[in-house]
């Protein structure tokens, strides 16, 4: 659902976006689909609306993307 959404832009709201994606790619790579993940990862610096705030789920995507952690803190 949450990628119907996003494929549909009035779906989710634009500051929402990246979370979505983001959440979308971790879904993707908890089922162990590392690929599907990883695209889902690329695409959230891309939904980015505001760089100062949202920066933090950039980092959060790469790290899921490249080295990935079960549990962030």
């Amino acid at each position: 659902m949450f990628e119907q959404a996003l494929a549909r832009y009035d779906g989710v709201a634009r500051d929402e976006r990246a979370v979505i994606a983001y959440l979308v790619g971790e879904l993707w790579r908890r089922i162990g689909d590392e690929r599907t993940a990883r695209d889902w990862f690329d695409r959230v610096p891309d939904e980015v609306s505001d760089c100062g705030a949202q920066n933090w789920i950039i980092a959060a995507a790469r790290r899921q993307s490249t080295d990935p952690l079960e549990w962030f803190g």
